[in-house]
C-alpha cells in the first residue's frame, strides 16, 4: 500500500480505517480517504 500511495503525489492522505473482514486470519482490508492537493 505504501508503494501505491507514493505514486499518488497529487493527493493527501486524510484518514485510514482498517476492517477485519476475515476474522481469525492475518488479513485485513484498508479504506483510505484521499483529497486532491
Amino acid at each position: 500500500m505504501a508503494k501505491d500511495f507514493a505514486s499518488l503525489t497529487n493527493y493527501q492522505l486524510e484518514k485510514v480505517q482498517l476492517f477485519d473482514m476475515f476474522p481469525h486470519t492475518s488479513h485485513y482490508e484498508v479504506l483510505t480517504f484521499l483529497t486532491l492537493k
